[in-house]
């Protein structure tokens, strides 16, 4: 759907790489204690291949078709002759997605004869670094979702000129900064009418109150964020709330440094160089969990040209 919204709309895709003045992408997973799992994109792709085999069996190319499998029903949701649908939980088990979804990660796996090692290492670790969670949490399909990383792309500029894109070509009126606070149904025109609020301009206060606006009468509101976290009120209150969802806390920090890596942190020898990308799996020592679940090194600056 993104890749065809890029496309109508002119923006230059790419394929996703890795920045190439870094060297090789070296790709490790570490599990508290040792890297469990080291890989290196300057290998032959064949020979990281014969090395996921000799290790761990027929898990990969088992984890392979079962991904194929799971991801290309998924993916039928969106075609024409089956979206748009009107209920998804129907859609999901018409297309057979609702054995998966009933299962966790862990369960999915062993059920189709996945050695637990090759989930532990590999699947695990693509679950971590995606949605922030053990096999043991997630259902099926999300777990094959992780392992589906084939074909992915940018835009080249970053990837918010697609939504960018899609606002200007709506022809939609765009309040930024602005915060809905209430839905109210309208009894005379069945309509609906929104109030809003939005920060006082000129005012690096964040005590400053923020005026209170009226917009009316719209036919339908459709509210695209968890609704638990909008702090909207509905009147007349709302007959059928959707569930709280137990969303998982993840932070992102962003930072540049001028060290590296340090290799006593991971327990390899001085000078040794650490992976650029650092996956998470878990270990026995459940009383000093990781304190992170990735690293990724994502470029090397050059210094500004002397003025």
């Amino acid at each position: 759907m993104l890749v065809n919204a890029a496309k109508e709309y002119g923006l230059p895709v790419e394929g996703y790489r890795v920045s190439t003045r870094r060297g090789a992408e070296v790709l490790g997973v570490w599990d508290g204690q040792q890297f469990i799992f080291i890989q290196s994109d300057a290998s032959y792709n064949w020979w990281n291949v014969v090395k996921l085999l000799w290790r761990y069996g027929m898990s990969p190319i088992r984890t392979q078709n079962l991904m194929k499998k799971t991801v290309g029903a998924f993916l039928k949701m969106y075609e024409p002759e089956h979206f748009p649908f009107e209920s998804l939980s129907e859609k999901a088990f018409e297309l057979g997605l609702t054995t998966s979804t009933a299962m966790t990660g862990s369960q999915l796996l062993t059920a189709n004869g996945i050695n637990a090692a090759f989930a532990h290492d590999i699947v695990q670790a693509s679950t971590r670094v995606n949605y922030a969670q053990n096999l043991d949490q997630i259902h099926g399909v999300e777990t094959m979702v992780c392992m589906a990383t084939d074909g992915a792309m940018n835009i080249r500029g970053g990837n918010w000129q697609i939504f960018d894109s899609m606002i200007e070509n709506s022809g939609a009126t765009l309040h930024l900064n602005t915060s809905v606070t209430e839905i109210a149904l309208l009894a005379d025109s069945n309509k609906y009418a929104l109030k809003t609020t939005a920060p006082v301009l000129g005012s690096d206060d964040a005590q400053d109150p923020a005026p209170i606006s009226t917009h009316s009468a719209y036919d339908a509101v459709i509210l695209a964020a968890p609704l638990q976290f909008t702090n909207i009120t509905f009147s007349p209150p709302l007959a059928n709330p959707p569930l709280t969802i137990p969303y998982v806390s993840l932070h992102v920090t962003l930072f540049t440094s001028p060290h590296a890596l340090s290799s006593s942190a991971f327990n390899l020898p001085p000078d040794s160089d650490v992976p650029t990308m650092i996956l998470t799996t878990t270990n026995s020592n459940s009383s000093n969990p990781i304190p992170f679940f990735s690293i990724s090194l994502l470029d090397i600056l050059s210094p500004p040209p002397p003025s």
